[in-house]
């Protein structure tokens, strides 16, 4: 299970760097959890085909990760925006800083959307 989340969370950051069947087939495989034959069935090709898709597509997707690392900076950038904001919300705030303090933990919430 743990490999299928990885692969669709390379697929999410790296997808648009694939062609348009790769993807296509790697989505339907790891994200649709559908087997090779079906997915050789609707796209019209072997199911040796779409193994080998697969496998040079995840090969791809890897040596993106290893050389990008972007999967690896995002999991830092959370883990930090999440520190902030817990020390943030233990802040005993005074009423003319609680509005300033509720808008940073708003303002780190929304960076945190845009990671996503």
């Amino acid at each position: 299970m743990e490999r299928r989340n990885d692969m669709n969370l390379l697929l999410d950051f790296y997808g648009g760097l694939l062609n348009d069947s790769s993807m296509k087939m790697c989505s339907m495989y790891y994200g649709e959890d559908m087997t090779l034959a079906e997915i050789a069935e609707l796209m019209g090709v072997t199911r040796q085909a779409v193994h080998g898709v697969v496998r040079r597509t995840e090969d791809k997707l890897l040596n993106y990760e290893s050389k990008l690392h972007l999967i690896d900076k995002s999991r830092k950038i959370r883990r930090e925006i999440n520190a902030v904001t817990q020390s943030l919300e233990r802040v005993e705030a005074s009423t003319e800083t609680k509005q300033a303090l509720a808008q940073a933990i708003e303002s780190l919430g929304r960076i945190e959307w845009i990671e996503e």
